[in-house]
């Protein structure tokens, strides 16, 4: 298995969250949380309810890799021209160490290059030529890019790579 995850567009919690589920009943978000070791939420605990607006979450929602490149699905349209800029696009990678004890450090970590980017699939992804792109525990994929509305659009994706697809 191999994934990615990005943060929601929402304030903070006052405690921690984790485990998110929506209900088949109403379709809205619910999580719960608690304060608990290596976290900065105080709150001793509580239930959280996420309710849809309607208005476009700009979020991204797929993550596909292949031998040449990634390809980053949205929510939304994103404006073609931001987002086919591949300066507004930085990757860098990192090796963790599996031992015993909690966490890891990052090792090896390193920059990787964005030498293109083009916007694919109706105007809702945009495909990241990365020619050094090798499987990784440790990515980050910083991107600064615009809404088709034209509204500024800034997200970070945390992700591994453990197989590159050939296509």
């Amino acid at each position: 298995m191999q994934g990615g995850m990005c943060e929601f567009p929402i304030e903070q919690f006052p405690t921690g969250v984790m485990r998110g589920r929506f209900s088949p009943f109403d379709g809205q978000l619910y999580s719960c949380g608690m304060f608990a070791w290596a976290g900065d939420q105080q709150q001793p605990g509580g239930f959280y309810r996420i309710s849809y607006t309607g208005k476009p979450a700009h979020l991204p929602v797929g993550l596909n890799t292949r031998k040449d490149g990634i390809l980053i699905r949205f929510s939304d349209k994103i404006d073609i021209q931001t987002a086919s800029n591949a300066d507004n696009f930085s990757v860098r990678t990192w090796d963790v160490k599996r031992t015993k004890n909690y966490g890891s450090e990052h090792y090896n970590e390193k920059k990787i290059e964005v030498t293109h980017a083009a916007v694919t699939d109706k105007g809702v992804s945009v495909f990241l030529t990365i020619p050094d792109i090798k499987p990784t525990w440790g990515m980050e994929i910083v991107y600064s890019i615009k809404t088709a509305e034209r509204k500024t659009l800034q997200g970070r994706i945390h992700n591994t790579i453990h197989k590159l697809r050939s296509e």
